[in-house]
């Protein structure tokens, strides 16, 4: 626990500047549904999902030494691999400020262009750093595979037993 008695999300003692690849989910606030729904067995986004992405693509515009690989705008949440760089003269934004940013950036948009109120996102972010090629594979294939995942979670099965 954290001294305000909150569960710690961080790895201890982490330098979350570190170059390095890393995996993160951001969720809607109360997992509301927000940023796409489902028609006709896809994930379609909505105006505010289209705000998302377009944010979070637009990322490296805004911070140096931070590149984006994989991601994907699911419903009620986003994951993503952000790979942190640098150099001997510039060191690359924590993991948290970029993320922070993006909340930022993302909800004055979505507040702005859509009209939805209230607190957009869940505190914080959840983070996975990414230490082996395998890791990432991995790593990416879930993101890639998460929306029929979803999809099969909702999706009555059809059986003619």
């Amino acid at each position: 626990m954290g001294p305000d008695g909150r569960r710690q999300i961080r790895l201890p003692d982490y330098d979350y500047t570190s170059q390095g690849w890393y995996f993160v989910t951001i969720c809607i606030a109360g997992r509301r549904r927000l940023l796409a729904s489902v028609r006709n067995d896809r994930l379609v986004p909505t105006a505010a999902g289209g705000i998302v992405e377009r944010t979070w693509r637009e990322m490296p515009d805004h911070f140096y030494g931070v590149r984006l690989d994989a991601f994907v705008v699911m419903p009620d949440h986003l994951h993503g691999i952000v790979v942190l760089e640098g150099d001997d003269d510039n060191a690359p934004p924590a993991l948290s400020t970029v993320v922070g940013s993006f909340k930022s950036a993302a909800t004055r948009l979505i507040r702005r262009e859509c009209g939805i109120a209230g607190r957009l996102w869940q505190r914080s972010f959840f983070d996975h750093v990414i230490r082996s090629r395998k890791g990432y594979e991995e790593i990416r294939w879930y993101i890639e595979d998460n929306p029929r995942r979803w999809l099969e979670k909702r999706t009555p099965s059809h059986s003619n037993v």
